[in-house]
């Protein structure tokens, strides 16, 4: 049997290209797009697009479970990431194998991760102190005697290993890679590296403006701290201190300004602005 093809709908919702913003601020998705198959090309910023939809506010609200004056459930963020990202079993159980292992190691107890964005060897004195000073806080703070490092540069794994000397085991996963992304082998270690971020931390030390550091926290689901100084200008007005606790699992989303240019989502503002819990947690700038 022949099947009909159907055309696919492309929506880029990104820093970088924002011409999908009218769509899903917009758009009744019921209907719309006819097509069969819509890829959303998206850092996290399509979720809280949504809560400017007039056709799907209240869903996507109801959906996080948290009410204009009620308690804050579990959110919309992390519960749907945990849903879409699922590793094939062979990177499951690998990461499975390293996590057992890796409970062996620093005497038991708590693991902090650490997502570091760029290279620390590249970092001057004063900001590499200040990253190093946070981890060090909040190793103590957890009681942990390991730490997780998610980092494509092998100089960063040195310097925190030499800084933090043998009572803290410092560990990671593979080689690292340089870039992310050219081979499957590096995309690989990519998803490995933030599944066992979000599975095997205690707490996640978030590097302030990666999207990466944001989905890892979304997956724990626990307490993330961040730490550093952006790498996106876009992301550089948070208002959280360094090594400050991030009240939000919610997707961070820095471009709220930006997104509000566009006719159709600065038409929906009233519906996510009539105190939404979750818009203000998704677009709390940190």
């Amino acid at each position: 049997m022949r099947c009909r093809r159907r055309a696919a709908r492309s929506t880029f919702a990104a820093h970088d290209d924002i011409l999908g913003f009218d769509d899903l601020c917009g758009l009744n998705l019921r209907d719309r797009p006819s097509a069969r198959l819509w890829r959303i090309f998206s850092n996290q910023y399509f979720f809280p697009l949504l809560l400017l939809n007039q056709h799907h506010a209240a869903e996507v609200e109801a959906l996080s479970g948290m009410r204009a004056g009620g308690c804050s459930a579990k959110g919309l963020w992390g519960p749907a990431l945990r849903g879409l990202i699922r590793p094939r079993p062979r990177l499951q159980e690998a990461a499975a194998s390293f996590a057992e292992r890796s409970r062996q190691r620093g005497g038991g107890g708590a693991t902090l991760g650490i997502h570091v964005r760029t290279n620390l060897a590249d970092a001057n004195e004063h900001k590499r102190a200040a990253v190093l000073r946070c981890v060090k806080a909040r190793l103590a703070a957890l009681g942990a005697s390991r730490l997780f490092v998610a980092t494509m540069s092998s100089s960063t794994r040195s310097i925190l290993e030499h800084a933090l000397g043998p009572k803290t085991a410092v560990l990671w996963w593979g080689d690292a890679v340089g870039v992310q992304g050219e081979t499957p082998h590096q995309l690989d270690a990519a998803v490995i590296d933030l599944w066992l971020l979000g599975n095997m931390s205690s707490e996640v030390l978030v590097s302030r403006g990666s999207t990466y550091s944001y989905v890892a926290h979304g997956l724990s689901g626990r307490r993330a701290t961040v730490y550093g100084v952006s790498h996106n200008s876009a992301a550089s007005g948070g208002i959280l201190s360094d090594c400050a606790s991030i009240p939000t699992t919610e997707a961070s989303f820095h471009l709220a300004r930006r997104a509000l240019q566009s006719k159709q989502c600065r038409r929906g503002i009233s519906n996510a602005s009539r105190a939404s819990q979750l818009w203000n947690l998704s677009t709390f700038a940190y």
